[in-house]
Formats: C-alpha cells, sequence, structure tokens
C-alpha cells in the first residue's frame, strides 16, 4: 500500500493536470488512513470549487482549518469561496486573518487582491497586490490585477502603467492589450496600432485572444475616425466568438417571453410580499445607457450608498424558486414565479448585502440587467424605487456591440452580433411595456439625453422620486473617490458631457442593418 506521502504527492499532481477524479479518489484514500490530514481536506476543496461544488469545497477547507487554523494558503481559499458564495462578510473576515500570516506567498497575497475587489474592498486589494509584486515582480497577471484595482479607483496614470509593464512582460498578453484600449478610449492616443497588427499576424490566436485583441485594434480605428475598420475588427473577432460558443438569439428570447407570458396581473396578484420596511434603489436598463452615471449620482447623496453591480438578487430569487435549474436566470426559475417564497427572497438579499451596506438604510443596486427580476423586486420590496435608464436605442446598440463585456457570462451574448443586439433591445423594449402596464409608476424610467440635456431637472425628479432630499452634492459626482468597477469607470470621473448624444450619426452606414430593423418595428429614434 502506498504510504500517505506518497498519495500526497500523486494528489497534487493530478491535480496539476487537471485530472481532478484521480485527484478525488487519492484523497479519499488519505482520509481513510487518517481522517484528520488537513492537506487531502484541502485538496478536496480545490477539487470541489473546480467541479462548482462551493459548499463542499467550504466545508472540506473548513475541515483542513480545524487543525491548522493560521495556514495563510487554506485561509486564503476559504475567503475565495466564501466570495463566489455571495457572502461576502465572511469572505473579508477570512481574507483579513490570512492577510495577518507571515507566510504568505505572492499567488496567495494577489489571490487576497481579488477577492478585496470583488467585495469592493479596493484600497485592500491594491495593498495586496502591491505586496504580491514586491515578491514576485515578473508576473504579468500580477500587474493586470493591479491596473485593474487603479483603474478602479481612478487611478488612471498608475493603471496604464501597470497594464504597460503586464505587456512588456508578455507581449502576447491579448486582454492587457484590451484592457488598456478600454482605459484609454476617450483619450486621443492612437500609437498602439501598429504594435496590436502585428500581434494580429502571429499564428493559431486562439478565439479569446482574436476577440480580446479585435476589439483593441478597433478601438485605435475609432480614435482616427475610420469607422468601416472599426466595424471589420469587431465583426471579425465577434464573428469567430460565436462560432466557437454556439450563440442563437433563440436562448435570449425564450427568456424574455417566459418573463410577458408568466408574470400577469393574475400572477402578481396571487403572490405573498416580503420586505416592507426597507427602499432599495435599483437602477436597471440595457448595459451602456448612463446606469452608472445615476448611480454615481445617487451615490453622491449624503443618505444614500452604491453597492455596486451586483448578482445577490438573481441568486436570492434563484434560491427561493427552488428550482434544479443550473443556471440563476432560466425559464425554469421565471415559471416559479408564483411558488416563490418572496419573503425568502428579501431575506436573503438583505442578509447578503448587509456587509456592504454598512449603517445606511438607502442604498443603490445599479445591475443594469435587474429589469429581467422588475416583478421579483416589486413583490420582495413593494417599497422600493426602480430607476430604469433609457438611451437613444442606436446608441444603446452602438454602445453595447462596441462594448467587449464579460465573455464568461452568458446574458452578454447578444452584444457579439450587431442585429442580435438589436434584436435583444426589441426585447427589452417589450418587456419594460410589459412592466409598465403592470405597475405604472412604481417605475421611474429616465431618459438618458434628457439628462445630459437638463441634469438639475431630471436629478430632481428623481430624488423626489425615491423620496430623497436635494443635494446639490449630486451634481458633482465626478469628484468622487468611490471605486467604479463598470465599464463607464473612465467617463464617470468627469462633469456631464454631450458628446455621447446621438453618436450613431458617425456609423451610420455600418448601421444600417439595424436602423431597417427599427424602422420595420416602428422603433422612434432620433434623426435631427
Amino acid at each position: 500500500m502506498a504510504t500517505i506521502k506518497q498519495l500526497h504527492k500523486n494528489a497534487q499532481i493530478a491535480i496539476n493536470r487537471g485530472d481532478y477524479q484521480r485527484s478525488f479518489h487519492l484523497c479519499r484514500d488519505i482520509l481513510q488512513q487518517d481522517p484528520s490530514h488537513n492537506d487531502a481536506w484541502f485538496l478536496l476543496s480545490v477539487i470541489y470549487a473546480a467541479k462548482g461544488g462551493l459548499p463542499q469545497a467550504l466545508d472540506c477547507v473548513d475541515k483542513a482549518l480545524a487543525s491548522d487554523a493560521d495556514n495563510a494558503e487554506y485561509l486564503t481559499h476559504k475567503a475565495r469561496y466564501l466570495c463566489m458564495l455571495g457572502r461576502d462578510e465572511q469572505a473579508v473576515s477570512a481574507a483579513d486573518q490570512a492577510s495577518t500570516c507571515s507566510s504568505l506567498r505572492a499567488l496567495e497575497l494577489d489571490t487576497l487582491g481579488v477577492v478585496y475587489t470583488k467585495v469592493g474592498e479596493h484600497e485592500k486589494a491594491l495593498a495586496a497586490m502591491d505586496k504580491a509584486i514586491s515578491l514576485q515582480a515578473n508576473n504579468p497577471q500580477f500587474h493586470f490585477n493591479r491596473a485593474s484595482s487603479q483603474q478602479f479607483l481612478g487611478k488612471l496614470e498608475q493603471a496604464k502603467a501597470s497594464f504597460e509593464q503586464a505587456i512588456t512582460l508578455k507581449p502576447d498578453f491579448y486582454r492587457a492589450h484590451w484592457a488598456l484600449s478600454e482605459l484609454l478610449k476617450n483619450s486621443a492616443e492612437t500609437s498602439y496600432l501598429p504594435r496590436l497588427t502585428e500581434l494580429m499576424s502571429a499564428q493559431r490566436l486562439s478565439a479569446e485572444d482574436e476577440l480580446y485583441l479585435c476589439h483593441a485594434i478597433a478601438r485605435e480605428y475609432e480614435h482616427q475616425q475610420q469607422p468601416k475598420e472599426m466595424f471589420e475588427y469587431l465583426k471579425r473577432g465577434k464573428q469567430r466568438w460565436l462560432k466557437k460558443i454556439n450563440y442563437t438569439f433563440k436562448a435570449d428570447k425564450q427568456l424574455f417571453d417566459s418573463l410577458k407570458n408568466t408574470i400577469t396581473t393574475e400572477a402578481v396578484d396571487c403572490v405573498s410580499h416580503g420586505e416592507t420596511e426597507k427602499q432599495p434603489i435599483f437602477i436597471v436598463g440595457m448595459p451602456r445607457s448612463g446606469t452608472t452615471l445615476m448611480e454615481r449620482i445617487l451615490d453622491s447623496h449624503n443618505e444614500v450608498i452604491s453597492l455596486g453591480e451586483l448578482h445577490n438578487l438573481g441568486i436570492a430569487v434563484k434560491e427561493a424558486s427552488n428550482t434544479r435549474s443550473a443556471q440563476v436566470l432560466a425559464p425554469e426559475v421565471i415559471n416559479a414565479f408564483n411558488n416563490t417564497d418572496f419573503a425568502q427572497v428579501s431575506s436573503r438579499y438583505l442578509s447578503s448585502t448587509r456587509f456592504l451596506r454598512k449603517h445606511h438604510q438607502r442604498f443603490v443596486d445599479k445591475q443594469p440587467l435587474n429589469f429581467f427580476y422588475i416583478a421579483h423586486i416589486l413583490m420582495a420590496f413593494p417599497n422600493a424605487k426602480i430607476i430604469c435608464m433609457r438611451r437613444n436605442p442606436l446608441d444603446t446598440c452602438l454602445s453595447n456591440y462596441k462594448q467587449l463585456f464579460a465573455i464568461d457570462f452568458a446574458l452578454y451574448n447578444y452584444s457579439h452580433d450587431l442585429l442580435d443586439t438589436g434584436r435583444y433591445y426589441l426585447q427589452f423594449d417589450q418587456l419594460m411595456a410589459h412592466w409598465q402596464r403592470l405597475f405604472g409608476e412604481r417605475i421611474l424610467q429616465v431618459d438618458y439625453e434628457r439628462l445630459v440635456d437638463s441634469p438639475v431637472e431630471t436629478v430632481k425628479t428623481v430624488l423626489a422620486y425615491c423620496r430623497l432630499p436635494w443635494q446639490a452634492s449630486c451634481m458633482d459626482f465626478y469628484k468622487t473617490k468611490t471605486a467604479v468597477s463598470t465599464a463607464s469607470a473612465s467617463q464617470v470621473r468627469q462633469p456631464i458631457y454631450s458628446s455621447a448624444v446621438q453618436r450613431w450619426k458617425r456609423y451610420q452606414h455600418q448601421l444600417v442593418p439595424l436602423v431597417e430593423l427599427f424602422e420595420k418595428h416602428q422603433i422612434c429614434y432620433s434623426i435631427d
């Protein structure tokens, strides 16, 4: 029989190879001989986490910590699991405990930095990443992660330098090239095209690498006001990625149809409500429609705190629906509307956001795609305030198509095709009309263009709807030092500007199919 030492070594080798099944059995063999073997429990936690079994992973790492409570590696992974489970307060506690360990290695410090970033503790994240780089300065991923934190905190020059350092260490770090182009998208710099096009000639680019690189090159052509070339590269990268993920618009349409067919006046009248005291503010809308701008404005009010772009609501709805779907938002979850315990939704949501809310009674959840959950929100929180941002449909679709959202988040897959983006907008527009028929004035729809044209008047209307007193500080939102972790992180560091209004006119030739789609469905857009 192999010794525990040999079994442990083989289990580690198997994990490093991605052979989780073999490693799992080896760990079980170890634990049969020594039920308290902490590293076997830890390796099991890694295996469960890799397979999506986060509750089991957490249980296993706790068993590892039972006999080695100050193990920096175990604590770091526990923080990561808790973060992935949305248990932010406990994640920070575990991360803080790990941070005090003298044996922290560079990789663990970087992991802690990522955990802190995800729970909104950006200063702590930056400190951990700085320490990681001081221990291992030649790791390009560490510099990339630090750049992201610096960007969130508005330290744009530092972020630029960190992205450049990541690229220096790894010239074919395609995601870093794209991230740098995002950072500089409002800049006049156009000096990166030669190095990007040279990278494009590389052999055997993966679909993911080509997607990042094409977006970066498209940004350069946008800066040079060459829309034809910009669209050519966007289409090149996105079409290849669509083939890889095998996306069709049919799945998205099924979600919209499920909502409209399932959640009717009769369905709403039949369910019981949840929390009636709290008045959370949800900012929803199509991505890139001004949701971050509205969030920053409200976050500048001294009675309000923004929690950022959360997924907590969807998770709470999924858990309370008692469905077996592997997806958080799926027709199965929507169809369970009448059987959903909305008191449980509000309880779980409030519990999961308690750490982020701190002492504030009024808070903002700025997850644009929560427009799917408007009925769920108003059942869970009858006194909730919902602000839906609306923007010119052509500007909205253009901005969505140009943006590269998180590629591992399926609800953004529509944005890889221009016409699919238009079709998605049509479904969004119809769904908002459906919600308006059901809930009327309980939803406030705000035009981005009106906000830009008459900011004070519009903000006063929004504050009155939210039952908040007028504060002039809301108009100084761009002066805030609060971290911003969305695609608009750079734009909201400056006052309201009008250059994004009717931007589609610069790309009229490229948007002809979209215009025809909207005209066919009688969607109004400004041509003045």
